[in-house]
């Protein structure tokens, strides 16, 4: 009967502390977004700042996503 009750427990404790999330509060000065800039996609390191790049590789992914083209190799 101790391990039922220490398992139901343990699940409920377990459940209890998912359900947590930290708040997240927008900051705004003068009317606008005080937080971290985001800038383009294609300004990371991944592209070096060249939007072609970013885009090619945005039309290959897209093209992966059938499975009729994966299946193929491609095209």
């Amino acid at each position: 009967m101790r391990p039922i009750v220490a398992s139901i427990l343990l699940l409920a404790a377990g459940i209890q502390a998912g359900c947590g999330e930290p708040p997240q509060n927008v900051q705004y000065e003068n009317g606008r977004y005080a937080g971290k800039p985001d800038k383009p996609a294609w300004q990371g390191d991944a592209f070096g700042g060249s939007r072609s790049a970013w885009e090619d590789e945005i039309r290959k992914r897209g093209k992966m996503q059938s499975e009729y083209t994966r299946l193929k190799g491609g095209g």
